[in-house]
């Protein structure tokens, strides 16, 4: 297998309210950037471990751990795969957005019946990632989600084939955080990191969010598996794109745990899979 080194994905950014301030209009890099920096000054300050000191870990949640999205049953799909050769930023615009518009038609149903009010998330492809990003793949945002194409468009000439396959991944991936925006995860999330006392807490809080847009992914995957045409080979191929995956900063899991995750949504074909928040710790790596 060729190796293009580590592929961190998904810097979920949660925004309300903030825009562009200067007297110009912001290109997206520009105005992704100082959306971040607007955040990244809101967000608590994480209170070290005081070593022998035991650290109280307040309960999850309810919409957290007992969200009604994991018993609203399982998505359908028709979707197909975009046919056509996608290798410029204008071409990735039309074949995510034509993926969105699948997953607004499989996830919606699902949304509303678990009595949730449902919209599609907005979608733009970048050339690249903004300045202050870590992540080189996509992000998500305050009902924006953002693919930087310039992996993209690298991958496709080494491997289009495995760059099908990761594209569909990344895709879902990133709606998956949108579901959580509006399933109350995301509020329910940071409300409750602010009480937890400690780094490794909340890296692990993390990775739960992280592990259940991996699962909620490949639930709209495992639904448009028969017409997509997610077959074994392709299912090998996919697999392949989890031993890219390093976790440094240990906020999104190890390759293999999101392998589980994603498999679980998979074979789930729905979201009664992807409760992360009530999994082991052992089992969000």
């Amino acid at each position: 297998m060729k190796t293009w080194g580590p592929i961190l994905l998904c810097a979920v950014l949660l925004l309300v309210g903030c825009g562009a301030r200067s007297g110009h209009a912001q290109s997206p890099e520009e105005a992704a950037a100082s959306e971040a920096a607007a955040l990244r000054s809101q967000l608590p300050s994480a209170a070290p471990n005081v070593p022998g000191t035991p650290v109280p870990v307040p309960p999850q949640p309810a919409a957290l751990v007992k969200n009604r999205i994991f018993t609203a049953g399982q998505l359908t799909s028709t979707c197909t795969e975009p046919a056509g050769t996608f290798d410029t930023v204008e071409l990735l615009q039309e074949y995510y957005a034509q993926l969105v518009d699948c997953l607004n038609k499989a996830w919606g149903p699902v949304v509303r019946k678990a009595g949730f009010s449902f919209r599609g998330p907005r979608l733009s492809v970048l050339p690249r990632m903004p300045s202050g990003y870590s992540d080189n793949a996509g992000y998500y945002q305050d009902g924006h989600i953002y693919i930087v194409a310039e992996l993209d468009l690298d991958l496709e000439k080494k491997d289009p084939e495995l760059n099908r396959v990761f594209r569909a991944f990344l895709i879902a991936h990133e709606y998956g955080h949108h579901l959580q925006a509006l399933t109350g995860v995301f509020a329910a999330k940071y409300e409750r990191d602010a009480t937890l006392n400690g780094v490794d807490a909340r890296w692990q809080e993390n990775r739960r969010m992280e592990l259940q847009a991996d699962c909620l992914g490949g639930a709209f995957l495992g639904a448009a598996k028969k017409s997509f045409g997610i077959d074994a080979h392709w299912v090998q191929r996919w697999n392949e794109v989890f031993t890219w995956f390093e976790d440094p900063a240990s906020d999104h899991g190890q390759g293999t745990t999101r392998q589980t995750w994603a498999v679980k949504g998979l074979d789930a074909a729905g979201p009664a899979a992807c409760n992360t928040y009530q999994a082991a710790p052992i089992e969000v790596r």
